[in-house]
């Protein structure tokens, strides 16, 4: 069992902050006594688990995809109940697998160009920055889904008014999700403060817009 809860540290850590309200159902993969099991709030899961309406997961860690594809997870992988897969493995382990890499969100782990060159202070710097933006993203999506979901209350004219808005907050996190993860597996280890003081005042400002909506609506 220890052994199981020493593998998903790096999952768990990421997804801590999130697991009530994002995530409220994180499978995650162990190894206990040699054999991979399949593990919820630290206990093992025996049975295949209806991840939703077309996506399985099986005792040993395997999603069966409602195309019938399967992937094969490892210990250290986690999938959360949308189906979505978490690993600190590369990519390039999913390779042939289109259905895994269209689900996959690899944790943030110093594996772009250049990185071997950089001390560790400077590598601890980054990982940390990257892992606090990561957060910053999934807690923006979170408050949006809440506005969302409060624009349902209001009668149609009230509503059309904050549409607008709201739809340009999300496309503009999901641009800031798309530029993480595009520095993450193609950046240049070296440009990574320039790409912190984009990336600040980018997330600065639609902290700023969200939160002006949050109070407006919540």
């Amino acid at each position: 069992m220890k052994t199981s809860i020493l593998t998903t540290v790096a999952c768990l850590l990421m997804l801590v902050n999130f697991a009530q309200s994002t995530f409220p159902n994180l499978y995650y993969i162990g190894e206990v006594n040699g054999k991979t099991v399949v593990m919820l709030d630290n206990k093992i899961i025996p049975g295949t688990i209806q991840i939703d309406t077309s996506i399985q997961l099986l005792a040993n860690g395997i999603v069966v995809w409602g195309n019938k594809t399967s992937t094969i997870l490892r210990p250290g992988d986690c999938i959360d109940d949308s189906g979505i897969v978490y690993s600190e493995r590369k990519e390039t382990d999913f390779i042939g697998n289109p259905r895994a890499l269209n689900h996959i969100h690899m944790l943030p782990e110093v594996t772009i160009s250049g990185a071997a060159k950089a001390d560790n202070s400077e590598l601890g710097n980054y990982k940390n920055y990257m892992e606090k933006l990561y957060k910053n993203i999934e807690l923006n999506d979170y408050y949006i889904t809440l506005i969302k979901e409060k624009l349902w209350t209001k009668t149609r004219k009230e509503a059309t008014k904050y549409r607008r808005k709201i739809n340009s907050l999300e496309r503009e996190n999901m641009e800031l999700k798309i530029d993480f993860d595009i520095f993450m597996h193609y950046g240049v280890f070296e440009d990574w403060p320039l790409f912190r003081v984009e990336k600040n005042e980018d997330l600065k400002l639609l902290v700023q817009d969200i939160a002006a909506l949050k109070s407006e609506l919540l």
